[in-house]
């Protein structure tokens, strides 16, 4: 397939070990990953091998399983590199209230090494892609990707849950600088500002907008069944837009693909309440499935029915608060 890419997805992929205590159910060996939802996220808006996929390959995970993504024909798999290792093996252990704990398991290989580098992106990426995401990655490893990419296209970043916290603040104001849009969610937000999470959600105004003065045009606040937080910092507004859809069968990955979902529909326009409602709608196809592989296989209608039917209970004039 030849690739003209429009957004690009950068992140590791990881073999998932899931253990549900609610309902005692286990999955394992699942492919998932931030970068395989956040694409499949894209690829619900898109067509002809317009989203890039960038990471490393581990030894486990095939080709074979990486078919359903590579027969898509939105995704573009030119930016996946065999790292001749082994890749990251993890569990995922909910609680009873499904909060989330991921542990990289004794023969995982590690986050620093399977994360994909500047080199990794292919020259043809950079050239025609009006915007990047990059997922949760070690935040050492991040400046150096930022400075591969092209000044003058949309940059998005999802903080890595291991490093969004006070004591590297100076850091994230370095890497901040250089982005356009920043999607925390809510517990990492509220770590990060080392505040408890608060009902009144419009206390959070302050801390979004001390963490948009770091450089980001807007702050995507994802809040999971309560929806998402906008800040257009240009504008000193704020929106909140509610979730999509009631089915909810594993939360894993939902916030991932609101994330490839919301760029691939920001490049395009730079209206982030339509992004975010696309947003939502990938989602919501994510909360229906176990795994990410289903992601790829959904009819390419599903989506555009899904938003016009959103458009029809929720109007954007109603977010602003």
């Amino acid at each position: 397939m030849s690739c003209g890419v429009q957004v690009v997805m950068i992140g590791h992929i990881t073999l998932d070990d899931v253990v549900l205590h609610r309902t005692g159910e286990t999955h394992f060996a699942s492919p998932g990953g931030a970068v395989l939802y956040s694409t499949s996220g894209a690829s619900y808006w898109r067509n002809n091998g317009d989203v890039g996929l960038v990471t490393r390959q581990g030894i486990e995970y095939t080709d074979e399983v990486l078919l359903p993504m590579a027969r898509h024909p939105a995704v573009c798999m030119d930016g996946v590199r065999k790292a001749g290792k082994r890749g990251i093996n993890l569990w995922i252990l909910y609680d009873d209230d499904d909060y989330r704990h991921w542990i990289l398991q004794s023969q995982s290989g590690s986050y620093e090494d399977l994360a994909p580098g500047p080199d990794d992106i292919p020259q043809a990426f950079l050239q025609s892609a009006k915007g990047f995401h990059i997922c949760p990655l070690p935040m050492p490893q991040v400046p150096a990707l930022i400075r591969r990419l092209p000044k003058d296209r949309v940059i998005s970043i999802d903080p890595h849950y291991d490093w969004f916290f006070p004591q590297y603040k100076a850091q994230w104001e370095e890497i901040l600088a250089q982005v356009d849009v920043v999607l925390p969610s809510e517990d990492e937000f509220t770590k990060f500002w080392g505040i408890r999470p608060k009902d009144d959600y419009a206390s959070y105004k302050p801390y979004i907008r001390q963490l948009a003065k770091m450089g980001p045009k807007l702050v995507v606040l994802k809040m999971g069944a309560v929806g998402a937080i906008i800040y257009e910092k240009t504008e000193d507004r704020f929106y909140l837009i509610p979730p999509f859809g009631d089915e909810i069968l594993d939360v894993t990955g939902a916030g991932d693909t609101f994330c490839g979902s919301f760029l691939s529909s920001y490049v395009e326009d730079q209206d982030p309440l339509a992004a975010a409602m696309k947003g939502m709608v990938g989602a919501s196809i994510t909360l229906e499935r176990r795994g990410v592989i289903g992601n790829f296989m959904v009819d390419s209608n599903l989506a555009p029915q899904r938003l016009a039917d959103f458009y029809e209970r929720f109007h954007p004039q109603k977010a602003v608060f």
